[in-house]
């Protein structure tokens, strides 16, 4: 069951899976949320910036790390609309995130739910990790993205 905030925040994630859409970037966004507000925005940039790792949750938690001046985002949720991957993943371990909230799940690529499912091995402190957040929308704009470059 989806509560009123993680619906919300997971539709600002999905405003801006759109925007990576029109600038032809794979639709994945994310935003990290800090004391019940939203403190940045990020969608993925590969394409743009001319960089394998620009996804949405590097670029986000980078963010995140040079607003609060801390190398640890344990008070910090993220909110973004594909399971992220490995690389994702790892990283969001590093920084010690609070929370992961994702929309469409990643079979082939996930790090999470499928694959190495990092938070599910003995790594202290777990995160909380819930997925199919607006599942249905968010499998949606990454649909219609991969049928136009086909």
């Amino acid at each position: 069951m989806v509560c009123g905030y993680e619906r919300r925040f997971m539709q600002e994630a999905l405003a801006q899976a759109h925007k990576a859409f029109l600038e032809n970037e794979t639709p994945v966004g994310a935003v990290i949320v800090y004391q019940d507000r939203i403190l940045c925005r990020a969608y993925n940039q590969m394409q743009q910036q001319k960089k394998s790792w620009a996804h949405a949750e590097f670029l986000i938690l980078e963010h995140a790390h040079s607003l609060l001046k801390t190398p640890y985002l344990s008070e910090c949720f993220l909110y973004v609309t594909l399971e992220p991957c490995l690389l994702c993943s790892a990283l969001l371990h590093t920084c010690r995130i609070g929370g992961i909230f994702f929309g469409a799940y990643n079979p082939k690529k996930g790090g999470l739910a499928h694959g190495p499912c990092f938070f599910q091995k003995s790594y202290t402190p777990a995160p909380i990790v819930i997925g199919g957040i607006l599942q249905s929308e968010c499998e949606k704009v990454l649909d219609l993205f991969f049928k136009t470059l086909r």
